[in-house]
């Protein structure tokens, strides 16, 4: 039986993170329980040269909803992220980072707020991080610019 076309696809790129692989795995899966979204994870090993190929594939063989993206040499974060995009199947799609800096348990939070309010992009804000003045002048652009 062909699985359904997916409410909302994540893509998450890693790089040398198989440590956080099924951290973040366990993290999102727990997140989604008990609702009633259908999703996908899309894993991108972004040319990682440690294990995290190998923990990826052996949650695929476990779970139906979990694709591999393998990008054979590292072109950076973006790349990885892009190259997983072209394997979203979603509605909506989104994108997490792979070394565990971003609450996934907001993840279908933000997609129910989304299809709620027809919006066509959502971001979520990190409150956690210190950052320096330059990069609160550039997300505070970033920011303005996204709203509506």
């Amino acid at each position: 039986m062909a699985l359904k076309m997916p409410d909302v696809s994540i893509v998450i790129p890693f790089f040398n993170e198989g440590r956080n692989v099924d951290l973040i795995y366990d993290s999102l899966t727990h997140s989604f329980a008990g609702k009633s979204i259908n999703y996908e994870l899309i894993m991108v090993n972004n040319g990682s040269s440690d294990d995290t190929g190998q923990f990826i594939s052996k949650i695929r063989k476990k779970d139906r909803r979990v694709k591999c993206v393998n990008v054979l040499h590292n072109r950076g974060y973006g790349f990885g992220i892009l190259s997983g995009l072209h394997s979203a199947k979603g509605s909506y799609i989104g994108y997490v980072d792979g070394d565990d800096t971003q609450c996934s348990s907001a993840v279908p939070l933000i997609y129910e707020h989304a299809l709620r309010n027809n919006c066509d992009i959502c971001k979520g804000i990190r409150q956690t991080r210190e950052d320096n003045v330059q990069r609160r002048i550039a997300s505070n652009i970033y920011n303005l610019v996204l709203q509506k």
